[in-house]
């Protein structure tokens, strides 16, 4: 998995989903390319998981449902929608069941945790490169000038 802070919400959510223990014990895990077949248990997997969600009780579900189609996710996971579909209200229920599957309250919670894991990441990053360039006894000159421009 790549780093979060280079990954796209999008992408980060898609890596989530297939990393999901629902996802990852199933046959999808096996196949590089997923087809039809696959994008249909996918959403039999999640629909079933929505339909129980205590995140997706009373209003809130009828706000949202508690299905997304094979196709949906088909389009979702081939990267095939539109950009204008960003700003469509039924794609951002979509990301929001998405995100409840994963057992977050909706796609802007799935952001701002990941963003604070994101924050997180850099932080320790920084202090490793930080150490990293204080140990700099054993460098030849060209590997201490790349870290000192990461820093």
């Amino acid at each position: 998995m790549q780093t979060l802070l280079l990954m796209h919400p999008f992408e980060l959510l898609k890596e989530r989903i297939k990393s999901h223990p629902q996802i990852s014990t199933s046959f999808l895990s096996f196949a590089e390319k997923w087809r039809t077949s696959h994008y249909n248990e996918l959403s039999n997997i999640i629909n079933e998981n929505l339909q129980n969600n205590n995140h997706l009780q009373g209003e809130r579900k009828f706000e949202l449902g508690t299905t997304i189609s094979s196709i949906t996710l088909k389009r979702f996971f081939e990267g095939s929608f539109s950009d204008n579909a960003t700003n469509d209200l039924r794609f951002i229920k979509t990301l929001d069941k998405l995100c409840i599957f994963l057992g977050f309250e909706s796609f802007n919670h799935f952001i701002s945790q990941n963003k604070e894991a994101a924050d997180k990441e850099t932080v320790a990053s920084t202090m490793i490169l930080k150490k990293l360039f204080l140990q700099q006894r054993n460098w030849n000159s060209k590997t201490f000038k790349i870290c000192r421009r990461l820093i």
